[in-house]
């Protein structure tokens, strides 16, 4: 009884100290209200021999949203904010709700990686292992939410007082590689194109 007893006070003890990390990571994620990043991302899907090839410029606009400026393959503009997606091309522009479809809800992530609420990320996502080494952490996730396990098996998260990888395993057989870098908290505000597309988008 008393082994039983140690057993279940470690594991608490090792649950507190994940949650606490969780959260301490986040915040420092969140501890700059603006920064801006260059994303190269690689798309693999098992009917391509080649991986789908985008990059542009991610904003990390605090608790505003996130910003997408994709240059390759196609010029477009994404708008993330707690609520909606908005994505802007030269011809076209979608506003959707978050919460209307899967697609939504994933674009969500980011927001929830920089919201400094760890919480809300665990609304969505099971924390199934957290590594850190010094202010080096990686995350492994795995959707909580139904809209969320119709797209993907399991996330893998990785920074340090940036966000600078994110890999996502796909129900399909995809996987897509994100990597962020050149980041920067300059300019410190908001351009007037950068604001107007997050207004549209609230």
């Amino acid at each position: 009884m008393k082994h039983l007893l140690l057993v279940l006070l470690t594991l608490c003890a090792s649950l507190s100290v994940r949650a606490d990390e969780l959260q301490s990571i986040l915040q420092m994620l969140a501890a700059r209200p603006l920064v801006r990043a260059e994303f190269s991302q690689e798309k693999t899907l098992p009917a391509l021999k080649k991986p789908l090839h985008s990059e542009g410029q991610l904003v990390f606009a605090g608790k505003e949203g996130v910003l997408m400026f994709i240059r390759k393959p196609v010029a477009a503009q994404l708008a993330i904010t707690p609520n909606v997606l908005l994505q802007k091309t030269a011809r076209t522009q979608t506003r959707l709700r978050l919460d209307q479809s899967p697609y939504g809800a994933a674009a969500g992530i980011f927001s929830q990686l920089m919201s400094g609420d760890a919480k809300k990320l665990q609304s969505s996502f099971h924390v199934e292992a957290l590594e850190k080494n010094g202010i080096t952490w990686t995350l492994h996730l795995r959707p909580r939410d139904n809209r969320l396990q119709k797209l993907f098996r399991k996330l893998r998260i990785s920074g340090d007082a940036y966000l600078r990888e994110l890999h996502i395993s796909d129900t399909s057989g995809g996987e897509t590689l994100m990597r962020l870098t050149e980041h920067s908290s300059l300019p410190a505000s908001l351009t007037d194109n950068e604001r107007e597309l997050l207004k549209l988008a609230h």
